[in-house]
């Protein structure tokens, strides 16, 4: 054999290892309604407390499976359910579950706004982005247990009530969202009297 066919059993043989070990990666692509990507979206695993952010200009995330044990990997494997969340500042999150198949496990999620067209969408992301930096700071805090992760939790916590006044202050009870700004609100205020 001459070598370029030996480069080509070679090419052919290291892309059929790859396969067997990965048979089963799962591809989540988030969009908008309109079909543009959602950069800022993040997916989330029940069995796994992390927020995977997708690639920002894709909107897209990808993995062969999921660290829901400290420094051990479990695949996505066939007939596998796994149930997760995926949101995005601005946006419904959404909550899907999937059974992973042999192969081409593409998810396609298509997020709706969270705001009504009236509404400042600036205040409506900051007030996520709060929420989700305080989540976030308890799961660190869950995870590794300190003074200082306990402190930056509650400092987040206390950023994430701010942020929910102001939300409410702005969206009135015109907002059909009202109601899930006020729990948010009354989790993490100090002054809950405010949240109403």
């Amino acid at each position: 054999m001459n070598g370029k066919m030996w480069m080509c059993v070679i090419a052919l043989s290291m892309g059929s290892v790859a396969k067997a070990e990965n048979p089963a990666a799962l591809w989540v692509t988030v969009v908008s309604v309109s079909g543009e990507a959602i950069g800022t979206a993040s997916v989330r695993f029940d069995r796994e407390n992390t927020r995977h952010r997708v690639n920002g200009e894709s909107g897209a995330w990808t993995s062969p499976g999921l660290y829901t044990e400290p420094g051990k990997l479990t695949a996505f494997a066939r007939g596998d359910v796994w149930d997760f969340e995926v949101s995005a500042p601005g946006y419904r999150p959404l909550r899907l579950r999937y059974q992973i198949r042999k192969r081409n496990n593409r998810v396609p999620v298509v997020l709706e706004p969270m705001v009504t067209p009236d509404r400042n969408i600036e205040q409506a992301v900051a007030g996520w982005d709060a929420y989700l930096d305080w989540w976030d700071a308890e799961l660190a805090h869950q995870a590794h247990p300190s003074s200082a992760t306990s402190d930056d939790a509650l400092a987040a916590r206390s950023r994430c009530g701010e942020q929910a006044i102001r939300w409410l202050a702005e969206l009135g009870d015109r907002d059909p969202y009202v109601d899930l700004v006020r729990g948010i609100c009354r989790s993490s205020a100090d002054d809950t009297d405010a949240c109403e």
